[in-house]
């Protein structure tokens, strides 16, 4: 089924969570063999210590050159004085990832920022058409992420990695009240941006 056919009073009242995992999840795997250029990591949810933990852990093993960090202070943030781009940048330092090596983005508000934003910045440093990019989101978080880059960007080495949280990922988030919310507005989010065009309007087997 096409993201924009999913009616919103299915999501919230009639399907299962079987089929809001099929929605929201990506069961791709990220390939650790690779090098990037950059990696993107997202701001907002478990960024500190899981999203930035994993670029800290490519950087050191030589995986990818630059650390973008993008994030200003979103919709839903509840610090409404410390930007996320500038929080993830002190965590990077104080584990000892070079200065010269981190990229700010500090005005995204929501997620379509953070990639019209990050994608801006990037073709300061690389031609987006070459650029190898690794985007780093929450389990959950990713499917939005890799449609909104590749809807609304000419970036063509593009690929996703899913971090674990505990709470939000495929296997945790059906055992909490906040995990089940996230996901369920996940899935809500995905079907918007795809009734309104900011996504390719993706195809989603809700079947057994």
């Amino acid at each position: 089924m096409k993201l924009s056919n999913i009616k919103y009073f299915d999501l919230f009242f009639r399907y299962q969570r079987k089929n809001l995992e099929k929605i929201v999840f990506v069961k791709d795997k990220f390939n650790v063999k690779d090098t990037y250029d950059v990696v993107v990591v997202f701001g907002g949810v478990s960024m500190i210590p899981y999203r930035l933990d994993a670029a800290i852990d490519l950087y050191f093993n030589h995986k990818v050159e630059k650390i973008l960090v993008s994030g200003g202070i979103g919709y839903l943030s509840f610090d409404r004085k410390n930007k996320e781009a500038f929080k993830m940048q002190e965590y990077l330092l104080s584990k000892g990832v070079n200065e010269q090596d981190i990229i700010i983005e500090d005005r995204s508000r929501n997620t379509y920022e953070n990639v019209i934003n990050s994608a801006s910045i990037i073709t300061k440093y690389y031609s987006l058409e070459e650029c190898k990019c690794l985007l780093i989101t929450s389990d959950f978080h990713l499917r939005r992420c890799m449609a909104l880059m590749n809807k609304n960007t000419s970036l063509i080495h593009l690929s996703g990695m899913g971090v674990k949280d505990r709470k939000n990922d495929l296997e945790n988030w059906k055992y909490s009240f906040k995990g089940r919310k996230n996901i369920l507005i996940e899935a809500f989010l995905l079907c918007y941006y795809a009734k309104k065009g900011k996504i390719d309007d993706l195809d989603i087997y809700l079947g057994d």
